[in-house]
Order: structure tokens, then sequence, then C-alpha cells
């Protein structure tokens, strides 16, 4: 599925994208998919319903997707449910990157993972030869050079492991990284309130999810969209804002070690957050505005 703007982007810029996410989690999943759904270079593939180490959270990413794609007036067939948890051996959505990784097109595959990679693991284990046909771009893992707890890697690190010793390429953007993309209530106040039914269903979400008692670490007047890097660092690909470095061995207690081979992982460093927050906001202002069709 993709979005047409009223202004022109060059054809062969296109690539073909899919999302995993884990949307019924927290309340920053939301402005990512939508984003990705919105940018006219993505050809979306599919979203993949992720869990995220509950029981039934794969089937709540499920329902929270079809929201989304509801309030967009767009159709549900691109939203596939993925393992339903990190004991699963198969799923529709590992099914999915293995048909996409095996096709025979030129534009680039990436798989945009906002949560666990039990998915991706599981893709891998069916088909070992898509190793080096997809780009994994992967919110999770904290920084290195050492590693340690973090909250996606948290969900299933055994899929992790298998998928940093296994998968060519690698766009990891660890936890200190995302969490550069606070943005005050205030202005998501601001620039979505009662502009939409998708303005209002993102803002309302994070205010939901604000209130909770789990948001305790937060100011109270801030969230951090920190799934919106994974279409970012696409949209904008600023090649000063990572580094190459020799793939790590993720270890059970998440921290890092040296591993043997020729692997290497792209690590971002830094990220320009207005641009991306800017980009969201004014794909939201032409959705609202009746000029954005998907095909």
């Amino acid at each position: 599925m993709k979005a047409l703007l009223p202004y022109p982007t060059p054809i062969e810029k296109e690539v073909r994208v899919i999302i995993l996410s884990d949307i019924a989690n927290e309340a920053d999943d939301h402005a990512a998919v939508i984003q990705s759904l919105l940018t006219p270079i993505f050809d979306v593939r599919g979203i993949v319903a992720v869990h995220f180490g509950e029981k039934g959270s794969m089937e709540k990413s499920y329902l929270e997707g079809k929201r989304i794609l509801s309030a967009l007036n767009c159709t549900n067939k691109i939203l596939i449910p993925g393992a339903v948890g990190i004991d699963s051996t198969s799923s529709e959505g590992a099914e999915l990157i293995v048909e996409e990784a095996l096709k025979d097109d030129k534009r680039l595959l990436f798989v945009l993972a906002l949560g666990a990679l039990t998915d991706v693991k599981i893709a891998l284990s069916i088909n070992p030869k898509i190793w080096n046909k997809f780009t994994l771009i992967w919110i999770g893992g904290e920084c290195y050079p050492n590693g340690g707890w973090e909250y996606n890697l948290s969900r299933d690190v055994d899929s992790a492991r298998e998928v940093f010793c296994t998968l060519q390429n690698i766009w990891q953007i660890p936890r200190a990284v995302y969490s550069t993309m606070g943005i005050t209530i205030s202005t998501l106040y601001a620039n979505l309130k009662g502009k939409s039914v998708v303005h209002d269903l993102i803002l309302n979400r994070i205010i939901a999810w604000n209130m909770l008692p789990s948001g305790a670490y937060r100011s109270g007047d801030s969230w951090t969209l920190g799934d919106s890097p994974a279409p970012g660092v696409l949209i904008y690909p600023h090649q000063y804002c990572y580094e190459i470095v020799p793939r790590m061995k993720i270890e059970q207690d998440m921290s890092y070690k040296a591993m043997n081979g020729e692997l290497k992982t792209r690590v971002y460093t830094k990220l320009y957050p207005n641009l991306i927050f800017e980009d969201f906001f004014s794909k939201l202002e032409l959705f609202s505005r009746g000029v954005i069709e998907f095909v």
C-alpha cells in the first residue's frame, strides 16, 4: 500500500517496508506506524502485529492496528498477525518477511521493528537464505559498547541474539538515541487536537498513557515518540548520524560481547527529532485536508 501525496517523489527512491509493531504497548507506535503509512516513498507491504511478552498481547496489537487503519479509512488487508509469543515457531508475519525477501523486486526491502524480534527470527529459521535479502531497522538495545537492559530487547532476548548472529544488514537505534525523541504534551495538543479522527486517536492515546502510574518516571508534561526514528532514518538518511561497528553478540543479560566474524551493524548515534516531528505533523495536516490517497 502506498500513499499518494500532492507532490511528486522520484520513483527510483521508492522502498518496500514491512512494519513490525507492538501497537497496543505504550503510545508511541501509533505515531511511527501512521507516519510510515503517510510517507510516499514507502510501499508498505504489511503491518505485523507484534507481541510484547504478555499473554494475548499480539491480539491486542492486532486490534489496535485495526483502529489505526479504520481511522485512516484504508483497507486492513495489510494488517497481519505476528507470533503470539517467544516460543512461537511460525507466524503469518514471518511468512510475509520471507515472501517479500525472495521477490524479484529491485526496490530495497526494509523491516521496521518497533518491538521484539520474534517474527524476524522465525523468518530466518523458515528460510535461512534470506539472511542478506533485507535490512532490519530496529528500535532496541542499550548503548555501545556495554549494552544492558532495554525494553524491546527484554521482550525476547533469544530472538534478538539469533538475529544478530545471522542477519547481514542491521541498523540499530539504541535507547539513549531513540530517547532523544522527546516532545511536550502541549506541542502534541496544539498540533493534534480536533484536526481529524487520526489526530485525536494519537493524542488521546498518549494522554491516556501519560496518566497511568507506569509513566511515573516521566515528567507528566512530555512524552517520547521513540519509535518514530525507524521511518525517520529512511525519510532523512543523513550519513553522519551513525557508526559502522563490528557486530556484537547479545548475551542473556542483554549486555554486548565481541563476536567473531565479518558482520557489522549500523548503529545510530544521533537523530534530527525536529525534522521527524515536522514531517509527521505536516503529513497529518495533508491527510486532514483530504489530499492524500492510498493505493
